[in-house]
């Protein structure tokens, strides 16, 4: 397929996750970029939540499951407004709509042009290890009608019962599929897009400007900072791949705004429809992933707690000090809880420390996490910044700065602390995994960036004016700066560089970690050579399992971590010497497989793990070769007819 095809399905992703949420967030009174960041996280809680319940009523998954979750909310939420939030004080746009629609046009289409180039081709695919899994599961959606949380994971499961799997990023995509008529890889670029390039970009710029920043240039700056940290979105949708993360943490900028004007509240009515706000976000980051969810937790807590210093220190009653002291004991217990239960299983969390204390602590001086290339000039602003807020120390100054503290102490932790136990206890939330650290570092260095700038800006043009410059030079002067400094240097530094890394793990290559060229063609023939009904074994380690997603055809095992049923693993430990009336034959019949893919030893993430029974197809009598493309062969069993 074309460009214009993946051009069609970006904006039927938008307008899948954007249209509900922003019917949800305009009825609730919002408006500006207060409606618009805000109903991606909306949006996605909507199709979240009408994935979770639709199976419970009857509904099989589609558009119209999605639309009468809105009516209903909507129904709910100008019920609320009528009742309750009529007199409340809508959020003050201190900065123009124009300036504010530059500042996202920028991060915009910055952030879409390296995703562009990182993709190359519409039907490219990400050839890393999760991806089997995800592309695999917008088919299995698409085959059950269900993409609920409590569902998809029975692709793997084996016939066990299925546990929970944040299935927000396979829904949306499952959808573009239906409206767009589009493959799945296009679907899935068409939401990596959505959500990189447009629920970040307004939901970081929301959240600048919630943090006082609306001058033109603090703006402005936001708006590239928002696409020049190779941390996010780009390293999400490169390492993993980490597609439903980087959904959610996409999503919790816009979700911390509302935190922040909820904590900011005069009265108890204007408080109260802040948190429902926050809580309506909820559901769609939680089902897109636990990890960000953990993070908007994480965050939100500091940001209470922050205020909570703030009440007891203005000199409240006796009382009033007590029963805040125990609520927020009875918060931290809370919060301790869901920290604890919110981990991944053991067997997940296994990464360990890759680099010492003292280089993790280096990558975050130099923003450059997750060993991405110097960048220096966001670096010097976030420095800038840095400084500026501890001179001011408002209360949003002691936010970003609290926030971003704490962010790059667990990034320390998880990439440099060698006590598995305490390492574990902090950041097993996500993995143990560094990168996932890395991924929320923008989160606030964005908006410090900006503030790093804007005084840096201030303080240029109070030098030049005392040098006689007219005015008009100043700007002209500055503006070019900031493009060829600001703008053009991060992008062709690191940015480039991260860009570049990415692209090469979305090519078909001869030699490519999951598909090759001759794999890839081979497996486009497959709707042709093998019956709709028929199932394909296969090693997932080599790739094979793609001919689920890619040709709509049934296999063996959708993933590598697929859990195997008895006659599943006589199937892979024997099926070459099957023979009529064997052990393996009966399993073979109940398993329904007729055809056996063998993409070689190349494994992805350069694994081995041989299946005995498929490591010497050309040899065997069981199967007979029906088609091959270079060293990609398709075989048919023949033993068991």
């Amino acid at each position: 397929m074309t460009w214009f095809a993946l051009a069609v399905a970006t904006a039927a992703a938008v307008a899948i996750v954007f249209l509900p949420g922003m019917v949800l967030t305009l009825a609730a009174g919002l408006r500006g970029l207060w409606a618009l960041a805000l109903a991606a996280p909306v949006g996605a809680s909507v199709i979240g939540l009408a994935a979770l319940v639709g199976p419970m009523v009857g509904l099989g998954w589609s558009l119209a499951a999605v639309g009468l979750f809105t009516l209903a909310a909507a129904i709910v939420v100008v019920g609320l407004r009528l009742l309750l939030w009529r007199s409340v004080t809508r959020p003050a746009t201190r900065a123009r709509a124009s300036v504010v629609a530059i500042a996202v046009a920028i991060a915009a289409g910055i952030c879409a042009v390296q995703l562009i180039i990182v993709i190359g081709d519409p039907e490219n695919i990400s050839q890393t290890f999760d991806n089997i899994f995800h592309l695999n599961a917008v088919r299995y959606i698409l085959d059950n009608g269900n993409a609920s949380p409590l569902f998809v994971a029975s692709m793997t499961s084996a016939g066990a019962p299925p546990g929970f799997y944040p299935t927000g990023w396979h829904a949306v995509s499952s959808l573009v599929v239906q409206v767009a008529g589009v493959t799945i890889p296009i679907a899935s670029h068409a939401t990596m897009l959505t959500f990189a390039a447009l629920a970040w970009p307004t939901g970081i710029i929301l959240l600048a400007r919630t943090f006082g920043l609306s001058s033109t240039p603090a703006l402005t700056v936001a708006g590239v900072a928002a696409a020049s940290f190779p941390a996010f979105p780009l390293l999400p949708v490169d390492y993993g791949v980490l597609f439903p993360y980087m959904m959610g943490v996409s999503l919790v900028p816009a979700t911390l705004a509302a935190v922040v004007s909820m904590t900011s509240s005069a009265t108890v009515r204007e408080g109260s429809f802040w948190i429902v706000i926050v809580l309506v976000t909820v559901p769609g980051i939680a089902i897109a992933h636990p990890g960000a969810l953990m993070a908007l937790v994480l965050f939100g807590a500091i940001i209470v707690l922050l205020q909570v210093v703030h009440y007891l220190r203005s000199g409240p009653s006796r009382r009033a000090k007590v029963v805040t002291v125990a609520v927020v004991a009875v918060g931290l217990v809370v919060f301790c809880g869901l920290w604890y239960a919110v981990r991944p299983a053991a067997s997940a969390r296994t990464w360990l420390h890759d680099e010492t204390v003292a280089q993790a602590i280096g990558e975050i001086v130099a923003a450059s996490p997750a060993r991405s290339a110097l960048n220096i000039v966001m670096a010097s602003l976030i420095g800038v910044g840095v400084l500026v807020c501890l001179r001011r120390r408002s209360r949003h100054d002691l936010v970003m700065l609290t926030i971003a503290a704490a962010t790059a102490a667990l990034y320390i932790v998880v990439s440099g602390l060698p006590y598995w136990t305490v390492r574990d206890m902090l950041v097993g939330v996500w993995y143990d995994n560094s990168p996932r650290l890395a991924a929320l570092l923008p989160i606030m260095w964005v908006p410090l960036a900006a503030t790093g700038f804007e005084a840096a800006w201030g303080a240029a043009v109070r030098w030049l004016r005392r040098r006689g410059v007219r005015d008009a030079v100043v700007v002209r002067l500055l503006v070019a700066t900031t493009v060829l400094v600001v703008v053009v240097v991060p992008q062709a530094t690191a940015n480039r560089v991260a860009v570049s890394a990415a692209a090469m793990s979305y090519r078909f290559t001869p030699d490519a970690a999951l598909l090759s060229v001759d794999e890839r063609d081979l497996v486009g023939e497959l709707p042709s050579l093998v019956p709709a009904d028929a199932v394909i074994a296969g090693s997932p380690w080599t790739g094979t399992a793609l001919a689920y997603a890619l040709a709509n055809r049934r296999v063996l095992m959708a993933h590598t971590l697929t859990a195997t049923s008895p006659d599943t693993n006589l199937v892979n430990d024997e099926l070459d010497d099957a023979m009529p009336g064997s052990q393996v034959c009966a399993a073979i019949k109940r398993e329904h497989i007729q055809y056996v893919l063998d993409f070689g030893a190349r494994e992805v993430n350069d694994g081995h793990h041989p299946l005995p029974g498929m490591t010497n197809l050309q040899a065997s009598a069981a199967v007979e070769l029906v088609a091959a493309v270079g060293e990609a062969r398709l075989y048919r069993v023949v033993a068991c007819d």
